[in-house]
């Protein structure tokens, strides 16, 4: 249940910005019930980092703190070191790195929606326990690197409304377990945009073979909101987890490659509300 909620809280943070009022819903449900629920966990605000000690910071028991509209321009040098959910939105947060957040063995929520972030370095060994993360509206042109870092228990993941134009092949390779991925309101395939890449969406190639890999996780991708023109199977072909895909608002999307649903055996939702230059479907697709 701790998870769930952790979730639909997280949700409820990137639904009030406005960004994905379309893959929530669908990934679980109406959450926005459920949300009140969560409002049973204490949730520590209004605190005044200043007013304190570090040691008298670190010593506290608060599980779930909230440091949003702060002002912060860095990490909090000094936080309980318990802590399971943490919500640093709406700060002024240019950079986030391993070394910051290393001291949170607990730490399962992350929220870092509606900064300034222009880069994530995770490091090694960072955040073992992270299940959701939100890193919505914020101005990183690149995904996090996957080169350092592991975070193997990552389940939901939001970078939309990102300055993103390219999505690199194994982009997502050290989220193993990543069910939830937002990619809306980025620029994937705006202009000279590199797009979604062949093997964004695996998880390894073996050397010389790229036929055997193992593939996605994801359950439901959002990528409404962005310029893609084709949805392609190159890339698709790793997503044999996928089940719900949102292509709404997408101005420039006008096809689907021919075999796409093809590598989509687990596919059920397929979302393309006021899309409007798709002007048709072959109806052969959904056999």
């Amino acid at each position: 249940m701790f998870s769930l909620l952790l979730a639909l809280s997280l949700l409820a943070w990137e639904a009030a910005a406005g960004l994905t009022d379309r893959a929530a819903p669908a990934a679980l449900g109406d959450f926005t019930t459920l949300f009140q629920l969560a409002q049973q966990d204490h949730w520590e605000n209004d605190v005044n980092l200043t007013s304190m000690s570090c040691e008298d910071l670190r010593n506290k028991t608060w599980t779930h703190l909230q440091l949003n509209n702060n002002s912060l321009q860095a990490f909090p040098a000094c936080l309980p070191g318990g802590l399971e959910a943490l919500d640093l939105g709406a700060n002024q947060l240019t950079v986030l790195s391993g070394v910051e957040i290393a001291n949170f063995p607990k730490l399962r929520a992350l929220s870092l929606r509606h900064n300034c972030l222009q880069e994530v370095a995770w490091g090694t060994g960072a955040l073992s326990s992270l299940q959701f993360l939100d890193l919505s509206a914020n101005k990183l042109s690149s995904l996090p690197s996957c080169h350092t870092a592991h975070l193997q228990n990552l389940k939901w993941l939001s970078l939309a409304g990102n300055p993103i134009s390219e999505v690199q092949p194994l982009a997502f390779s050290c989220y193993p377990q990543l069910q939830f991925l937002n990619l809306s309101a980025t620029l994937l395939g705006r202009e000279n945009g590199g797009g979604i890449s062949a093997l964004a969406f695996a998880m390894n190639v073996l050397k010389g073979d790229t036929g055997h890999r193992a593939r996605s996780t994801i359950d439901v991708l959002d990528l409404s909101g962005t310029f893609l023109e084709k949805i392609q199977q190159e890339w698709a072909q790793d997503l044999v987890s996928l089940r719900s895909l949102h292509l709404a608002r997408m101005a420039q999307l006008r096809s689907f490659d021919a075999d796409l649903f093809k590598s989509l055996p687990k596919l059920r939702e397929l979302n393309c509300q006021d899309s409007r230059a798709l002007s048709g479907v072959r109806t052969e697709l959904f056999d």
